[in-house]
């Protein structure tokens, strides 16, 4: 936790970014700072939420992939069977002549696979126009990440001594309160859920080359349907590993969109915000976190910076 003695309202505020990649807070410019280390975003608990779903997802294709190739050799590489389960192939259900159909009828199952789990359209809250909404599974932790860093951009700038609405009757306030996101927030929420979509997108088609090439592999090298199944899950193992940093990385990035949105939206009340860039100061800031520690920003200037790299 920090420690701050009295702020006086001031034109000038400060946003101290902590941590390696991590977030803000706005500060008078006579603020008193005791920097301490801890998650300043204080979205830790959102992260490892969003990373544990992620997990599940890719463990439970792994799963599918396992029972499909191991214990049902669908793609008919030696002459074992086994009996059928829910989600996994049926025994010899890839068992064509060539090895080009097996591979096609793999991947078309296991693309059938990925659109029910990584690449799921699920129901979640519309936060701006009300009801309910149609949308990919991730957006909800977005959605989450980007409220946290409105209420944070708000109490941020409040206990710097500026006088904040929480209310829709003012130019570009956030109603956070009500529960909704103000149509001010609307297209950087929008090109975030895109973001992070594209994302997971695109590394759920790199995982199917790297599928496609171990099978045409197993099958020219003649390997046994353990073995291929070990394979093709240590390339579903990688994806993963890159999913689940990239789902702590989105969740910064949103946290701190919102923030860079508040304190524009200060501008209408006449408060100029530039931005402080500090670290924690420990052995866990990289070099490039370190580079930057102390220097001053505009808010066009850091929109885009944090997160600086993957987390």
């Amino acid at each position: 936790m920090s420690l701050y003695g009295r702020v006086l309202k001031k034109l000038l505020a400060v946003k101290e970014h902590k941590g390696c990649c991590g977030n803000s807070r706005v500060l008078g410019a006579n603020a008193f700072r005791l920097v301490a280390n801890a998650d300043p975003s204080r979205t830790l608990t959102l992260r490892n939420e969003f990373g544990r779903d992620m997990k599940r997802r890719f463990n439970a294709l792994a799963r599918d992939i396992r029972k499909t190739v191991a214990d049902h050799d669908a793609l008919g590489l030696s002459d074992s069977t086994a009996i059928a389960i829910q989600e996994a192939a049926p025994p010899k259900a890839f068992d064509f002549r060539r090895s080009d159909q097996k591979v096609r009828g793999f991947m078309t199952w296991l693309n059938k696979q990925e659109a029910q789990g990584l690449l799921t359209i699920t129901t979640m809250p519309d936060r701006l126009n009300g009801g309910l909404m149609q949308a990919p599974w991730a957006n909800k932790y977005v959605q989450t990440s980007y409220r946290k860093g409105i209420i944070r951009g708000l109490s941020e700038l409040k206990g710097a001594g500026y006088r904040v609405s929480e209310s829709n009757d003012m130019p570009g306030r956030s109603g956070f309160s009500s529960g909704f996101i103000a149509p001010v927030h609307a297209d950087r929420l929008a090109l975030l859920y895109t973001r992070t979509f594209s994302e997971l997108e695109g590394i759920t088609r790199a995982m199917d080359m790297r599928i496609s090439r171990t099978l045409a592999q197993g099958m020219a090298d003649g390997v046994n349907p353990n073995v291929m199944a070990r394979n093709l899950v240590r390339d579903v193992n990688f994806s993963m590993r890159r999913a689940i940093v990239m789902a702590r990385t989105e969740v910064i990035r949103a946290h701190h969109q919102a923030n860079i949105q508040e304190y524009r939206n200060a501008g209408v009340l006449g408060v100029r915000v530039i931005v402080e860039w500090m670290t924690a100061g420990d052995f866990r800031v990289c070099r490039r976190c370190k580079s930057l520690n102390k220097k001053r920003f505009t808010l066009d200037e850091i929109d885009g910076m944090i997160p600086l790299h993957p987390l």
